[in-house]
């Protein structure tokens, strides 16, 4: 598979770490189901978890605003809607009418700041009284998803989201409890920023002898998953039902970023930390500063099954730079790569090479690759002068250009996630 990777490296400021008061809060949260009406109501509960005041988008795919209850301080239409969180604590509860024929879709979140958020989905009877309730949690995105399935008669529905720009396929396992397969089924193509709702039974054949075991389902975008579990009276009115939140299990498939990463990918850069490992050069053989300096840099790879390889392409005080990498994605998802070969230039008169120390990066959510780089600048294969690093970051070009690299911390602190 060929992937092209323009990646924004910035810089990681020395300021003090604070605990988070709640782990769930995070600036963008995936609500893989949300539905209005034919006896179905949505809320979404918003809580601010941070100091100041805060601002959010809510986007609805499937589903239009106008489905949702007039509220003061919202300002809504289309499929977009806005508003503000006070301090700390300040929250927000907006539910849909359940006045028209049943629709469903699914829906993002952003805010400037992390948030605690879901949606609780409820089951309305004829006379307004709700009939069973569930919460629909922020989901995580991943490829491989497991739910365990308890017996034939508790089977869940299951809802899949693709929120990126490329279609996906997912296909589905079903093993019993010794972990045997019972058959396999390719789901029909999710389009780009649609959703998927179906029941376990409708997809694949279930024997009738199944006294329970588990689901997978394995895609080749990255994708966020619930389950919905319903128990119905013969007349059909909702007894009971919940959400059944799936394992995202590992992946070695390190995937294909179009579609899935923001930010302006031909326009890529790092900021970096230039020190020198020898004081006695000076100013670090011409590198200008050993304090901090802008490098643009965009990876080509290549990927077979777990090995990756490809160049790093890069412009060092307008020398070009070309270094030959290879590495592997690892069980727990992390890509790691590191030069095969020096790669040669001419800097000021004086021939040098670059060859890259390490590379380590993971895609934990969507959109946002964490992680740090750290490429040498030698006069010879034994000598090196100065060391770069770079920390990978969500800042735009602009952004990163204007950091002060002389605060940038070396190990790329908070934002490397293989760090303990």
């Amino acid at each position: 598979m060929k992937i092209l990777v323009a990646l924004l490296m910035t810089a990681v400021w020395a300021l003090p770490a604070f605990a988070q008061p709640d782990e769930t809060a995070k600036r963008f949260h995936v609500f893989p189901h949300i539905a209005d009406g034919g006896g179905w109501q949505s809320s979404l509960v918003v809580t601010n978890a941070g100091q100041s005041s805060n601002s959010c988008t809510l986007e609805l795919h499937g589903l239009t605003v106008h489905r949702f209850e007039a509220a003061e301080g919202i300002m809504a239409e289309g499929s977009m809607a806005t508003f503000d969180l006070t301090e700390s604590g300040g929250h927000l509860v907006w539910s849909t009418r359940n006045e028209l024929a049943l629709g469903d879709g699914y829906a993002t979140l952003d805010c400037v700041d992390p948030v605690v958020a879901q949606v609780v989905f409820a089951s309305i009877s004829g006379s307004g009284e709700p009939t069973g309730i569930a919460t629909v949690f922020s989901a995580q995105p991943g490829y491989v998803f497991q739910f365990p399935i308890l017996s034939q008669d508790a089977l869940p529905g299951i809802a899949i989201a693709n929120n990126t720009d490329i279609d996906a396929v997912c296909d589905l396992t079903l093993e019993n409890l010794q972990r045997e397969n019972l058959g396999e089924t390719t789901l029909m193509p999710i389009s780009s920023n649609t959703k998927f709702l179906g029941l376990l039974n409708s997809v694949i054949s279930i024997p009738e002898t199944f006294l329970g075991g588990s689901a997978r389902i394995d895609c080749d975008q990255q994708v966020t998953v619930v389950g919905l579990h319903f128990e119905n009276q013969p007349d059909g009115v909702t007894l009971t039902f919940s959400t059944l939140p799936p394992t995202i299990l590992p992946t070695t498939q390190f995937q294909n970023t179009d579609g899935l990463w923001e930010g302006t990918w031909k326009d890529a850069m790092i900021v970096t930390q230039i020190t020198s490992t020898n004081p006695a050069l000076q100013p670090c053989q011409g590198l200008i500063s050993c304090g901090g300096t802008n490098f643009g840099l965009t990876a080509e790879l290549d990927q077979s099954g777990a090995m990756v390889t490809g160049t790093l392409n890069s412009v060092v005080f307008g020398s070009d730079v070309v270094m030959m990498v290879a590495g592997e994605v690892s069980d727990d998802g992390t890509l790691s790569l590191s030069s095969e070969d020096p790669a040669e230039f001419v800097l000021n008169g004086i021939p040098l090479m670059a060859t890259l120390a390490s590379w380590e990066s993971r895609q934990d959510t969507l959109g946002a690759m964490t992680g740090s780089l750290q490429f040498n600048i030698m006069i010879t294969p034994t000598i090196t002068i100065a060391t770069a690093r770079g920390c990978l970051g969500e800042k735009t070009l602009e952004e990163a250009a204007g950091s002060d690299v002389s605060m940038l911390s070396a190990a790329c602190s908070g934002l490397r996630r293989s760090d303990p």
